[in-house]
């Protein structure tokens, strides 16, 4: 009873906080709380998602050199970047395990990302990241404004705005719940941002999707893409049978960073394959020790999941 009571009192207090804020007064879309006031109730009821987030690549999509330290990096060597200093940076895009790019304070994307495994510099387009990365590095984006409510993907990126929530009575109901969604729906919320194609207005992300729309109607992907291109995991899972037999994202994947898995696996690669697909049902000499199926099924890190060619 007095853990309710806690309970209750926090997210009271948070509704407080979203309520002062003047038509929710923050940057980016309305209706978004953020994810400071979204931690204010759940690090009571889910302290381990709300402790494991922030080092999510997710949590990192997005991340001001002004505002971070610790753990967070410019991994690049800046004195090889081509075109710009180490100082031009305000904005960098992603926690540097496989690549990390930067933005200069105006939003431009600098004309270079660092390779993080190969330790060298890639060409990038200097672009306006307002109408091209910003869609899916922030939370709550206002692509009119070239504003967001949080930077970096967080809780309501998947979950939805969450000022109502926070008002309304009936917690469950206020929120969208991505493991109450029919599958196809689930891959969507996934599907807005780890995908490549265009919206209605050509940009590359799908401005103004909610969780639980139909991301059809608001996105076209494209009709090709190369083998484990990067973003293009939805584009190959809607391609791909286990959506149909209702495996999506989250089937392998714990979104929240909970677990040591790498990807962000909920077990060990073959572990979740043999959930699945079982040992005794598999034939051919090939499947005899049913071990490293990545590697034959995901070429490249494809989710086509397609059986081996020749």
């Amino acid at each position: 009873m007095k853990r309710t009571a806690g309970i209750i009192a926090i997210c009271v207090l948070a509704a407080i906080a979203v309520l002062a804020i003047p038509a929710f007064g923050r940057e980016g879309l309305p209706g978004y709380a953020g994810i400071k006031v979204c931690n204010m109730c759940h690090q009571r009821t889910h302290a381990e998602i709300v402790k494991a987030q922030p080092g999510t690549p997710h949590a990192c999509a997005l991340w001001a050199v002004s505002a971070h330290g610790g753990d967070l990096k410019l991994v690049g060597d800046f004195s090889t970047a081509p075109g710009f200093k180490q100082g031009d940076v305000a904005y960098v895009l992603g926690k540097g395990e496989r690549y990390q790019a930067y933005l200069s304070k105006d939003l431009k994307a600098l004309p270079g990302e660092w390779d993080v495994h190969d330790k060298k510099w890639a060409p990038l387009a200097a672009e306006d990241a307002r109408k091209s990365c910003l869609g899916c590095h922030t939370t709550g984006y206002d692509a009119a404004a070239g504003q967001w409510s949080d930077a970096g993907v967080s809780c309501e990126a998947c979950h939805g705005p969450g000022a109502d929530h926070m008002k309304s009575k009936d917690k469950l109901a206020s929120i969208v719940r991505p493991k109450q969604l029919a599958p196809e729906r689930q891959a969507m919320t996934c599907g807005r941002c780890h995908a490549r194609g265009k919206d209605a207005d050509g940009l590359p992300f799908a401005a103004g999707f909610m969780p639980g729309e139909d991301l059809s109607q608001k996105f076209t992907l494209d009709a090709e893409t190369e083998l484990g291109a990067r973003y293009t995991q939805y584009n190959d899972l809607v391609r791909s049978k286990h959506l149909a037999q209702g495996v999506t994202c989250t089937t392998c994947h714990e979104p929240h960073g909970v677990g040591a898995q790498a990807h962000q696996l909920r077990k060990p690669a073959d572990e979740l394959c043999a959930g699945c697909h079982p040992a005794a049902n598999l034939t051919g000499a090939q499947h005899a020790a049913a071990k490293d199926c990545v590697r034959c099924h995901m070429p490249k890190g494809s989710h086509r999941f397609e059986k081996p060619q020749g």
